[in-house]
């Protein structure tokens, strides 16, 4: 938490939340960069204090619950945090929240929790921002990687993987989570239709987990053939990896001919990059030995996961009992007891805490 909000009773509120498996310190540069971007003259802007909040509650395997279930959880820290303000004399009367990746699916739920309860009649919201966040969910691409990741996803991180895919069905229609917080009948959409400023910020390319078009909710990618389609950009004088605009010729460029060293060749090895994203190339010896390392080290990571996802059922078991914990196969009933058990939260079976505004809610509503 930050405070910029001394000698000031009403206070804009900042809500920062991090993505899937995370935790806030993951945000600590974006936290430190509004401290310092935040100078003297803009501090009681209006007579209104800055003050930012990283929610504690939803880290590390607890964002495997659920969107729904994360989204409780930091929306019940956010009352929390506008009562503790409350205590020491300061108003919350603006709102402001920034998602990256899950944590921009969070943020879309929380919106529609705020808004159910009202929140808003009194508190104005101001930004909403994300991202790299998967709006409309993880895509399926006619290629092998995409196949397997659809199948590893939704098993390996329980609710959370099927809510990417839209392979779950939260309400009673049958609908996805995400179709339903897509929907301008519902509070999600409604809640979100509320926020003057909206930005959504997207990686253009090297992005293999959260692509383009679901970040920026397009049904097309301007930047997938970006080497060969003559594309123009330009970029923000202040922000220079940020695009600010884009062209693409109607007539593409001529193709040149490249001169590529035959296979196997000591060129070839010198320039090979193995298809991983551009973090992960090296030069020349270490790309080979990453090549080499590949099959031994993607086997090895899906077996520590497994490993992990058994470990939560363990005890999931040891706390209740094995004859019990076997009758549990349904991946909603198994969340909707492991926030109590293994989530480091006080606010433990949050459907009972303040009957759970949502998640019921699309049983119950839709």
């Amino acid at each position: 938490m930050s405070d910029q909000t001394t000698g000031t009773t009403n206070v804009h509120l900042l809500v920062l939340i991090h993505g899937l498996r995370g935790n806030p310190s993951q945000l600590a540069s974006m936290h430190r960069i509004i401290q310092q971007s935040t100078n003297e003259s803009s501090k009681h802007q209006n007579g209104v204090g800055l003050h930012v909040m990283l929610p504690e509650t939803n880290r590390g395997e607890c964002t495997i619950d659920g969107i729904d279930w994360g989204g409780e959880r930091v929306a019940t820290e956010i009352y929390q945090e506008v009562k503790k303000l409350g205590k020491e004399g300061k108003t919350v009367t603006r709102f402001s929240i920034t998602g990256h990746s899950m944590g921009g699916l969070l943020a879309r739920y929380v919106i529609g929790i705020l808004n159910q309860r009202e929140f808003f009649s009194t508190v104005a919201p101001v930004n909403f921002n994300t991202m790299a966040t998967p709006h409309i969910g993880l895509l399926l691409y006619p290629s092998t990687m995409s196949k397997c990741s659809s199948f590893i996803v939704p098993r390996f991180f329980s609710r959370t993987g099927k809510q990417f895919y839209g392979a779950d069905k939260w309400s009673k229609t049958g609908k996805s989570l995400l179709e339903v917080m897509a929907d301008p009948e519902h509070v999600f959409y409604r809640g979100l239709k509320l926020f003057p400023h909206i930005r959504i910020y997207a990686n253009a390319i090297n992005d293999w987990t959260v692509p383009y078009m679901t970040a920026y909710v397009d049904t097309k990618d301007p930047f997938i053939n970006h080497t060969t389609s003559g594309l123009v950009v330009q970029y923000d004088a202040t922000y220079l990896p940020i695009i600010r605009s884009f062209d693409i010729p109607d007539t593409p460029p001529p193709k040149h001919e490249r001169a590529f060293p035959r296979p196997f060749t000591f060129k070839w090895f010198k320039s090979y990059r193995p298809p991983l994203p551009p973090r992960f190339h090296a030069p020349f010896p270490f790309n080979i030995i990453l090549l080499i390392l590949v099959p031994i080290i993607l086997p090895a990571l899906i077996i520590l996961v497994s490993l992990r996802t058994r470990l939560l059922r363990s005890d999931l078991v040891t706390s209740l009992g094995s004859s019990r914990a076997e009758r549990i196969t349904s991946p909603l009933i198994w969340s909707m007891i492991r926030p109590a058990s293994r989530c480091q939260s006080p606010y433990r079976f949050l459907s009972r805490a303040y009957a759970s505004p949502l998640h019921k809610a699309g049983w119950l509503l839709l």
